[in-house]
């Protein structure tokens, strides 16, 4: 090949015109393809009406309600304090001031202060609403001092970092109360379905009997090998340590 263009002085590859190879699946998603081609009018009106009326969602309903009371309160903050159009993007100068100001003038039901874990919970909520105006976002330097914000109104007092609730551990007497009371409710007013009912009664007693959250004894749904999304009581070994009383018994 090399001595075949070796004599020819006038030949340039640059000249070579070649067209691109045809892929073997270049007809993959053809009959998508054509709903567009004879839906592109009707689409194009549909598909922008839904752009403008997209409301903020996020989550279950208690995480977007959350987010949206948080919103509201920042909104009238805005509005009614600063005075600033509540269409503008926030900055995080006014996400400041309205830490300051609720942490000032809540006056929560249990604690004297207003905890950290409020304003750390609802202003990450409020962060994520946040991110649906355009533009919004905040920078290393300006999340750092609402970082210094807290800490502040913490060593001023105006925050406490005292739980709301006592954590008292789920005994055997208050667990049997639990269990009779639901059984109870179940027999005098009908259940939709007994296995319904006994499976939240058995799964109170086996978060109790191991000290977990429900969260906690879930597995990965990720896991191909697992035929149940839980752990079940086939999952468990108790065996008696050091004695044969029931104090001796370790999971």
């Amino acid at each position: 090949m090399a001595d075949l263009y070796a004599s020819d002085t006038e030949y340039d590859s640059s000249d070579a015109d070649f067209n691109p190879p045809q892929h073997r699946f270049d007809r993959a998603g053809s009959s998508a393809v054509e709903d567009f081609k004879a839906n592109t009018s009707e689409d194009r009106v549909l598909s922008k009406k839904f752009m403008k009326e997209l409301p903020f969602t996020k989550g279950n309903r208690g995480t977007e309600y959350l987010a949206m009371c948080w919103l509201n309160q920042f909104q009238a903050y805005r509005e009614m304090t600063l005075r600033v159009d509540t269409s503008s993007t926030p900055t995080g100068e006014q996400i400041r001031r309205f830490i300051v100001t609720k942490a000032t003038r809540t006056k929560p039901k249990v604690l004297s202060t207003l905890s950290l874990h409020t304003i750390d919970s609802g202003i990450s909520a409020l962060l994520s609403v946040l991110e649906f105006f355009k533009e919004f976002g905040l920078t290393g330097h300006e999340k750092a001092k609402i970082d210094a914000v807290k800490h502040k109104l913490v060593e001023d007092g105006k925050l406490t970092t005292e739980p709301t609730r006592d954590t008292q551990w789920v005994g055997v007497f208050l667990l049997r109360k639990i269990v009779v009371a639901m059984m109870e409710d179940a027999l005098k007013n009908g259940t939709l379905s007994w296995d319904a009912t006994l499976s939240r009664i058995t799964s109170i007693v086996l978060m109790a009997a191991m000290s977990t959250r429900c969260g906690t004894v879930g597995k990965d749904w990720l896991d191909e090998d697992e035929d149940d999304a839980y752990i079940t009581y086939s999952d468990i070994t108790l065996k008696l340590v050091g004695g044969d009383r029931i104090e001796d018994i370790q999971g």
